[in-house]
């Protein structure tokens, strides 16, 4: 980090996929990506900021090179329909990598993945 409290330091401008920012006296540099949510693709995102609102964020690309489109029907078990039989395949998961449990492909099960079964309930479309 550099520590600056004046303008931001010369030659650490905004470059393509990072941003700088003035935090506690720090400049800190943040990388920006791509979030995919059950809504779709956000571009130019920092990490952080897609964990707080559990999607899935993947650095160095664009809405244009990834598909977050795959996450919209997390049909489990392929019944057609997101119900407590998925919510089930995820809790049996819970943890584990490599899962198809892991419907928003992060790597692991957890709470992202239990909420887009929660808020994608009924028939897949």
């Amino acid at each position: 980090m550099i520590r600056g409290s004046m303008g931001q330091p010369e030659g650490l401008g905004t470059q393509a996929g990072n941003t700088l920012t003035l935090q506690g006296g720090f400049w800190s540099r943040q990388f920006t990506g791509v979030c995919c949510t059950i809504d779709g693709c956000d571009s130019e995102t920092i990490e952080q900021d897609c964990d707080s609102i559990n999607g899935t964020w993947y650095a160095d690309t664009s809405c244009e090179e990834i598909d977050c489109d795959l996450f919209d029907c997390p049909d489990i078990n392929g019944d057609g329909t997101v119900n407590v039989s998925d919510l089930l395949i995820v809790i049996a998961y819970w943890g584990s990598p490599g899962s198809p449990a892991d419907v928003n492909e992060d790597g692991i099960v957890d709470v992202s993945d239990l909420l887009m079964v929660v808020g994608n309930w009924g028939p897949c479309e």
